[in-house]
């Protein structure tokens, strides 16, 4: 059995992991295609939805505890100073929007809690999926607070630009897995 310290330090650590990586990707992908981002909130690519993905799959509770810890301040201080309430709303949708995608595709598809059946095709329904929920969640919650119109391109944008940034951290990822599992089989 788990000692109580023990658990509480991992979900400290999960949850400052989760906002940590969130963050430095946040900034990166800002820094990266700002100039290519025409509506409020929507990117061509967005590489943390990748991430949320991820960390959502992987820490089921945690990461998107930890997403969300990371987007208020980013939307607070940076995206949106001083607005509050449109804030809250994009941090509860950045970690909302993983969490409830991941119950769909473990539940919908059949996929084992610890991803062990997941397949290639699976995988794939599993970006379309969070890509679309994560999407229209923030579309119509910018739509709500007054920062983007309802006929805007921003849902298609932020369609595109959430299941691009997700297929590449899913493929980076992928890589970098293969190389560690590679070495370590070598070594044994």
């Amino acid at each position: 059995m788990k000692q109580p310290a023990f658990q509480f330090q991992t979900i400290i650590f999960e949850l400052s992991l989760s906002a940590i990586l969130y963050t430095l990707f946040y900034f990166l992908n800002l820094w990266l295609t700002s100039r290519i981002s025409p509506e409020v909130g929507a990117h061509w690519i967005f590489i943390p939805a990748g991430i949320s993905l991820l960390l959502s799959l992987v820490l089921p509770i945690t990461g998107p505890l930890g997403i969300t810890l990371a987007v208020f301040p980013i939307a607070y201080l940076v995206r949106f100073p001083g607005e509050l309430i449109p804030s809250i709303g994009i941090a509860i949708i950045a970690g909302f929007a993983p969490y409830i995608s991941r119950h769909v595709v473990v539940d919908g598809l059949k996929i084992n809690h610890d991803l062990s059946n997941l397949c290639v095709k699976n995988l794939v329904l599993c970006v379309l999926i969070y890509s679309t929920i994560r999407a229209m969640l923030h579309h119509y919650w910018y739509v709500f607070v007054n920062l983007r119109d309802l006929g805007s391109d921003g849902l298609i944008i932020e369609l595109v630009g959430n299941s691009v940034g997700t297929l590449l951290v899913l493929l980076v990822f992928k890589f970098f897995a293969g190389l560690y599992i590679n070495r370590n089989t070598k070594i044994r």
